[in-house]
């Protein structure tokens, strides 16, 4: 695979789908929901390369949380 990856996170339906995904106590924070996204993330990431080494980060080039008004 050649190039970053860059991720968007839809926040409306993450957040809507997070407690089905891990435990209640792992998102009841804004700092245990960002460890939960930067999880996610790696995992994404490592899958999505094939490597699972600690620099995971090398290939992201951006991740993006946004919120919109859906139309």
């Amino acid at each position: 695979m050649s190039g970053r990856i860059a991720i968007l996170i839809d926040s409306g339906y993450f957040l809507k789908r997070l407690p089905k995904l891990v435990t209640p106590n792992r998102c009841d924070t804004p700092q245990n929901i960002v460890a939960c996204i930067r999880q996610l993330c790696r995992t994404h990431v490592k899958r999505l390369t094939g490597k699972d080494d600690a620099l995971w980060q090398q290939h992201l080039y951006r991740s993006f949380f946004y919120d919109a008004i859906a139309l």
